[in-house]
C-alpha cells in the first residue's frame, strides 16, 4: 500500500511540474517560457499565440 501511494503522488508531482513557468534570464530581461498546457489552451480556445501574452520591452 505504501508503494502505490508513493507512486501516485510522484506522478502527480511530475504532472504538476508541467504547469510551472520557466524563465530565460538574458542580459537585460527575463523571457518567460510558458508551460505546455497554457499555449495549447490559448491557441485553441482564444485563437491567440502564447508569444502574444509576453511583455514587450
Amino acid at each position: 500500500m505504501g508503494t502505490a501511494v508513493f507512486t501516485r503522488r510522484l506522478w502527480l508531482l511530475i504532472g504538476l511540474n508541467f504547469f510551472v513557468p520557466r524563465y530565460y534570464i538574458g542580459q537585460a530581461t527575463a523571457i518567460p517560457f510558458f508551460p505546455l498546457p497554457l499555449p495549447l489552451v490559448v491557441k485553441y480556445v482564444f485563437g491567440l499565440k502564447a508569444c502574444d501574452l509576453c511583455w514587450r520591452t
